[in-house]
């Protein structure tokens, strides 16, 4: 569902009177007709508005029908678009291209209509038939709840859970609502929101059986509780100031509440925590709006990290990050961790051969230089230091068959060193995957105009946009496969431009090239290469081990063309780090 009004109080009587004056309504093949329950508040003193807005069907919206085969137990199920709407309800036409997904409104078919929306959320569905009675029964309902809820633009609910069951007669579906609403009043002058994330002390998505369908939907968990299970995002289509108050909601299934947690995270990075005021657990009611009393109620906004630069950047559909303000720097004497400066900082901008490189990277560990490339995995974690270079390919991370997370993520550098300069405290950054370097070039919204090959205060690299973007001034940049470092179609940026991207949110990572091992006729031998010409940066992923073992995936952009691959550089291989921080 693209849009649903949610903040007013509806004509509940009015509403179901209408519906039990409805008779059986039979229409041409390959159609249904449907409504949807509305939802009332649990207590009308807490009404928002209630004068005329409702839930309502949108063009597009998607339903899935299923039904069994007749005189067995073979279930099918075919989709349905609203291709026509009224003010009480919408026309579902069969619009399913996939040969496996039937019209079920066909005389091969027979039972109930059974109906979910969104089309996706059934996770089983099972049925017994009576070869006496020639009937059917629901043996089992599962609907998958959602990690992400999502919002229109208006920052309006969409496509919250439903279920429908009618008879084999009757091509009418009134849908039940399987949850409630949690409604959040929320008002902070000079704020903008992209998501608020709810956490509590019970599973709140995942998968639930559903019971008692036909009148009023019951879910109950299945499936194992995990921590992952506890919370979920509400994500909105566009940013949304509450500078006046805003009501936001949220759909939970029903049940009592002991603990609730609440996060509101604004378009400049920053979080503000909320838990509920009242002691007394909470009590959620199907098909109910219900308010929560909120600790903090002036909405303080706090910083989680500091050593950020830029906006926020989307890295997975449901992963928003910050990167550092520079890329990542290290000296071996003392062991020392830090950001650089600027974003366009680098401790090497011209070729150096083997005896320059060994002049900064000192194996006793002695070298009281700053140096900003790296081999795969030299965090100092198990020994590998960044000043001690090998050229075993297999000696980084200790073995082929391994990423730097999970068990092993204290090789990742952000991980398992304090940054000086970027909050002093291990476990504040990581590295991206290169799953999150692919999505933040190639698939989240808009991704093309996104990013742009550049020269930055005489440095080349590669500008990233943030998710919410807006030129700060009336020039823009050449983006995507269409930019280049220098030459035709490069974006040249001066230190007064840059000034304003950055200060409206731009990240810029400039073209360091690499550090490689050349021969093997004099130990060690490495080279710069590429400097200004690439711009490539570690990943904390494993590389394709059928075909490139002794590798590691980065993000890789030349002079040229688009990133549309996961690019590798052996493990020895001396590249830059950028490191990012959580937002959520």
């Amino acid at each position: 569902m693209r849009r649903t009004n949610l903040f007013l109080l509806l004509a509940i009587a009015a509403v179901f009177g209408l519906f039990s004056s409805c008779q059986k309504e039979q229409l041409a093949g390959g159609s249904f007709s449907a409504t949807m329950e509305q939802y009332g508040d649990k207590d009308s003193k807490v009404v928002y508005d209630s004068v005329s807005r409702k839930f309502s069907w949108q063009l597009g919206d998607t339903i899935q029908v299923l039904r069994h085969l007749s005189g067995s137990q073979t279930l099918k199920y075919g989709e349905y678009k609203a291709t026509t709407l009224d003010e009480t309800r919408a026309i579902f036409t069969y619009a399913s291209t996939n040969s496996q997904r039937k019209d079920v409104t066909t005389d091969e078919f027979s039972g109930p209509y059974y109906a979910f929306y969104p089309q996706n959320i059934k996770s089983s569905f099972t049925i017994g038939y009576n070869t006496t009675r020639d009937s059917s029964y629901v043996n089992g309902i599962g609907v998958n709840l959602k990690t992400t809820q999502l919002t229109d633009e208006g920052g309006n609910l969409i496509r919250f859970p439903m279920f429908a069951e009618s008879e084999p007669e009757d091509q009418h579906l009134h849908f039940k609502n399987l949850c409630g609403l949690v409604r959040l009043s929320l008002q902070k002058d000079n704020t903008s929101i992209y998501a608020i994330s709810v956490t509590t002390e019970q599973c709140i998505n995942g998968s639930f059986s559903v019971t008692n369908q036909k009148t009023a939907p019951l879910l109950t968990k299945t499936g194992s509780e995990t921590d992952a299970r506890k919370t979920v995002r509400l994500t909105f289509g566009a940013a949304q100031s509450i500078n006046t108050r805003r009501d936001f909601y949220i759909a939970l299934p029903a049940g009592t509440y002991d603990d609730l947690q609440i996060k509101i995270y604004a378009t400049d990075g920053k979080v503000c925590t909320l838990t509920k005021q009242s002691s007394r657990p909470l009590q959620i009611a199907r098909n109910k709006y219900t308010r929560v009393d909120l600790t903090n109620t002036t909405l303080n906004f706090t910083m989680g990290v500091v050593g950020y630069t830029g906006g926020l950047f989307s890295v997975s559909s449901s992963k928003v990050v910050l990167f550092s303000q520079g890329n990542l720097q290290y000296k071996a004497h003392p062991q020392t961790w830090r950001f650089a400066e600027n974003q366009y900082d680098r401790c090497f901008s011209s070729y150096m051969d083997s005896t320059a490189i060994h002049s900064y990277y000192l194996a006793d560990g002695s070298s009281e230089d700053w140096v900003d490339m790296f081999g795969w995995g030299t965090s100092g974690y198990d020994g590998k230091y960044p000043h001690v270079l090998n050229t075993d390919n297999a000696w980084y991370v200790n073995g082929d068959n391994y990423d730097i997370t999970g068990t092993r993520a204290n090789y990742d550098w952000g991980v398992k060193n304090p940054i000086s300069n970027g909050g002093n405290t291990a476990g504040l950054w990581r590295t991206l995957t290169k799953d999150e370097w692919n999505y933040l070039l190639n698939t989240r919204p808009n991704a093309g105009q996104k990013w742009a090959r550049a020269n930055v205060c005489g440095v080349p690299g590669v500008i990233l946009l943030p998710d919410l973007w807006t030129y700060p001034t009336s020039s823009t940049l050449i983006c995507g496969s269409n930019s280049r470092f220098n030459g035709t179609n490069s974006n040249t940026v001066d230190a007064t431009w840059w000034g304003q991207l950055e200060t409206a949110g731009a990240v810029f990572l400039p073209a360091s090239g690499y550090f490689g091992y050349a021969t093997s006729t004099s130990y060690p031998d490495w080279q710069s290469s590429n400097i200004g010409t690439e711009c490539s940066y570690w990943s904390s992923s494993k590389h394709y081990q059928n075909t490139h073992p002794e590798s590691a995936s980065c993000l890789k952009l030349t002079g040229s063309g688009s990133y549309t691959s996961y690019a590798n550089h052996v493990r020895r291989d001396c590249l830059p780090v950028r490191l990012v921080h959580d937002v959520e």
